[in-house]
């Protein structure tokens, strides 16, 4: 692999980015970056700002654009877009992509490989999931918290492995934090269970992670929808573990008090789009072909639309 194109420079992506060209010394690969905005423009005339607990660094791609014609055709493209941008991401992707061409999509969501290969056969599309806190806090600079980020990702689950290994090589060689394994759909569907059911309460609440924590009720709700996921994710052949929600829950109690998940920020925001899509309307979407009764998401799938 010898060109790279981190496709969304934001929060996630550009926090590998950064990684990414920090430890690229040799010049191994070409890195692109494909932003928009003020925060492409600030790209292209300082470079990109990491700011992080222990460090900063600025570092420059090898190239930045609004589309990606303009950079060189990708080996490897990470895929990090929000939800409702996916579409429009792919039908992009379409126009470069070879049979070789390795997708490693970092979104949240469950069914992300299945959505892309709505759109396109061509490459191996690798099922992953991504933990790392960060955002954008104003143009060129993303600001991280916490550990360092880390990749799960498997197998492609229509061609194998060697797309997997072929990204396994270059993650480890610019020394990202990953790791493999044939199928993570248990781990895609356990940070599911995180997002999805803190994100449509703190959404619907208007109240942050640690104010719907200790609210006995809205503690309860989460624990509802968290219990209806697991039960559908039984239903996809995804056994999750007895503890799964109990885990989960508690989970919260990691984050400040007035943390507010990614999908209240956007709901909170009128002018912004959301991915209500990925939460509340997927979830009923399975739920209605395994006709599984889901009151809570569906209570919640109602607030969320008024």
């Amino acid at each position: 692999m010898k060109n790279i194109c981190i496709y969304g420079a934001g929060g996630v992506g550009g926090y590998f980015g950064a990684k990414m060209i920090r430890n690229n010394r040799d010049h191994l690969v070409h890195i692109s970056f494909i932003a928009r905005g003020r925060h492409l423009e600030r790209i292209q005339e300082c470079g990109l700002t990491l700011i992080g607990d222990n460090e900063t660094i600025t570092v420059r791609p090898d190239a930045a654009s609004r589309e990606i014609v303009q950079v060189p055709v990708p080996d490897l493209v990470l895929l990090c877009v929000k939800g409702y941008d996916l579409s429009s991401a792919v039908q992009e992707l379409i126009g470069v992509i070879t049979e070789e061409t390795v997708i490693l999509p970092l979104l949240n969501g469950i069914d992300i490989p299945e959505r892309i290969r709505e759109y396109t056969s061509e490459g191996f599309v690798l099922p992953a999931c991504v933990y790392v806190g960060t955002h954008i806090e104003e143009p060129g600079m993303i600001r991280q918290s916490g550990g360092d980020g880390r990749i799960i990702f498997g197998d492609d689950r229509q061609k194998g492995s060697m797309g997997a290994r072929a990204c396994s090589e270059v993650l480890r060689v610019l020394g990202i934090h990953f790791e493999y394994m044939p199928d993570p759909s248990r781990q895609i569907w356990t940070k599911y269970l995180f997002i999805a059911a803190y994100g449509m309460v703190t959404a619907a609440s208007g109240k942050p992670l640690g104010e719907v924590y200790a609210d006995e009720a809205r503690r309860k709700d989460v624990g509802d929808i968290m219990a209806e996921i697991v039960l559908l994710s039984s239903k996809k052949g995804v056994v999750l573990p007895p503890n799964a929600v109990a885990q989960s829950l508690e989970k919260a109690t990691a984050f400040p008090f007035e943390t507010k998940t990614s999908f209240q920020r956007d709901f909170s925001d009128s002018q912004k789009k959301n991915e209500r899509e990925l939460f509340a309307d997927t979830l009923v979407r399975i739920a209605d072909v395994y006709g599984v009764d889901m009151p809570r998401i569906r209570e919640y799938k109602r607030r969320l639309e008024e």
